[in-house]
């Protein structure tokens, strides 16, 4: 017994670390909840399937559900209201059950052409064409994201199969078929039959069942264990405290899934009243404050350009962005500070730039250096890693002390933002780009320095960034090839012209797929 007792507990902290204690499920949740509440505020997101749940087994893909603002379903026509949406109504003749036809209720005339591709006749009816508009919905996606590709049963999906895209239509009533489930009785079970039975349970049955359980523990083991999922049971050192793990798994999940790289449209009201009005526990309020402290940061990152503005609305956009900048603090303790040096960078105010500069730098301990360079790969943590992490100072803070430490990979301005510097406009002009926080902290010291002409200044901040550079010779392809442009653009400015169409020429034999402005700025040297 003592032996199940120890296996049952292995493979419990085994089952914590591969797919997430209570807690971590909980954080998973909430922070897709979050992202949910802080997307696209023209088209409702609602995380789905398994993730949606809280579950991240390998080979899961991410589904999403959007719900399309432009349609409403009734059940009937008696119900049907026209407030300017296209009306559909549910036609049940002749269909299977739990399906239905959507009969177009709303004058086809009025329609716009787009909505009339996707209408088809049946009997004298104008019906709603399914195939039609998924093949709609795959043409506008395609057009912004390319590697949206193909249309997967009911879902739009990319190359890898990584992501399903569901597009739904909202009925805003339960219908006449899911009525029953709301007023299903709930105390049929268990029976007064079953209740007896378990009432005469005797001993020697009980000794019988339990020995019956203990095999079947045995052998549900082993075939877990020998799942593609669970697979690396009998590998797992079960002597790693589960707190460890936990507070390990923890943080990676919440900064994996809290700071959506891009996110045109904000709905920071949603996650506003949401925090206020419904974040009861610890957890919750901390992943709520994290999301909407990202947003504000991330308003004036993708507000754009304003052609020749008078005084009036200079002076109202500089305090806006300001204001979301100062509350976008709160999401991470070091790229948030890097955002606001460059917004003063672009307002020409150059000391308080490298002031706040030389801050952020300063709070870029050791510590945070090693967890950016160990921690929060797309790899599972190894046993050396998270002994990193049971020694490391930080776990010993708050959850949300830590998240605004170690959330630090990467400073991220969105397309044609209005508060990156100007050197690097023409590198924002159509998508987001990311920038390692330690090679763009030096670069911009560098710009501040420059138009101050402290030239030694300068010269130690190229000297710094060069050394960054090697530093971070590892980071990704991306990140490697945005850190070169930067030392590029350096060496160009300080008139260094063939070691600025080295670098130039470098990134852009690397760069098949166009995605810098390495080949733009070789043919303007």
């Amino acid at each position: 017994m003592s032996h199940n007792n120890s296996e049952s507990m292995d493979f419990y902290k085994y089952l914590c670390h591969k797919i997430g204690s209570e807690e971590v499920v909980r954080a998973r949740r909430l922070t897709l909840l979050s992202n949910d509440f802080g997307s696209n505020k023209y088209i409702s997101q609602v995380s789905s399937g398994s993730k949606g749940e809280g579950l991240n087994l390998q080979g899961s893909d991410t589904d999403l559900m959007f719900i399309d603002p432009i349609f409403i379903v009734y059940e009937s026509e008696k119900d049907a209201v026209q407030d300017g949406r296209i009306v559909l109504v549910m036609d049940n003749d002749d269909t299977h059950p739990c399906f239905t036809r959507l009969r177009l209720y709303t004058n086809s005339n009025i329609l716009p052409h787009l909505s009339k591709t996707i209408i088809e006749q049946h009997k004298g009816n104008n019906l709603l064409s399914s195939e039609h508009y998924k093949l709609e919905q795959l043409k506008q996606i395609k057009s912004s994201v390319p590697y949206m590709q193909n249309i997967h049963g009911p879902c739009i999906t990319d190359l890898k199969d990584e992501y399903d895209l569901a597009y739904c239509l909202k009925c805003d009533q339960w219908v006449s078929e899911a009525k029953s489930w709301i007023s299903r009785p709930r105390t049929t079970w268990p029976a007064a039959e079953l209740i007896s039975k378990i009432s005469q349970f005797n001993g020697k049955q009980k000794n019988t069942l339990l020995s019956i359980l203990e095999n079947s523990f045995q052998k549900g083991i082993q075939i877990f264990s020998s799942s593609e999922t669970l697979n690396g049971y009998r590998r797992f050192p079960c002597e790693i405290s589960r707190s460890v793990c936990l507070n390990a798994t923890l943080l990676q999940e919440i900064a994996d899934n809290v700071y959506p790289l891009h996110r045109p449209f904000v709905n920071i009201l949603g996650i506003l009243n949401t925090l206020l009005n419904h974040c009861k526990s610890k957890l919750s309020r901390c992943i709520f404050t994290l999301s909407f402290s990202f947003e504000c940061q991330s308003i004036p990152l993708a507000l754009p350009y304003i052609n020749n503005p008078n005084n009036k609305q200079q002076y109202k956009n500089y305090k806006h962005d300001l204001s979301q900048l100062l509350m976008g603090l709160h999401s991470d303790a070091v790229s948030g500070w890097l955002k606001l040096a460059s917004f003063f960078y672009v307002h020409k105010r150059y000391l308080t730039s490298i002031a706040i500069i030389n801050y952020t730098l300063s709070k870029c301990s050791d510590h945070i250096r090693s967890m950016f360079q160990l921690s929060f790969s797309n790899s599972t943590l190894h046993q050396n890693q998270i002994s990193t992490y049971k020694l490391n100072p930080l776990l010993q803070e708050k959850l949300m002390t830590v998240l605004k430490s170690i959330k630090t990979h990467f400073v991220i301005f969105m397309a044609k933002s209005s508060v990156i510097p100007k050197e690097l406009k023409f590198d924002v002009m159509v998508t987001p780009k990311c920038f390692e926080f330690i090679p763009f902290a030096h670069f911009l010291s560098f710009l501040c320095s420059y138009h101050l002409q402290n030239f030694i200044s300068c010269r130690y901040a190229v000297h710094l960034l060069s050394e960054s550079f090697i530093e971070h010779s590892s980071a990704t392809r991306k990140m490697n090839l945005n850190t070169q442009i930067l030392l590029g653009i350096v060496f160009q400015l300080f008139e260094d012209r063939d070691m600025a169409r080295q670098l130039f020429s470098k990134v852009a034999q690397s760069d098949r797929s166009n995605i810098t402005s390495a080949a733009f700025r070789l043919a303007q040297l």
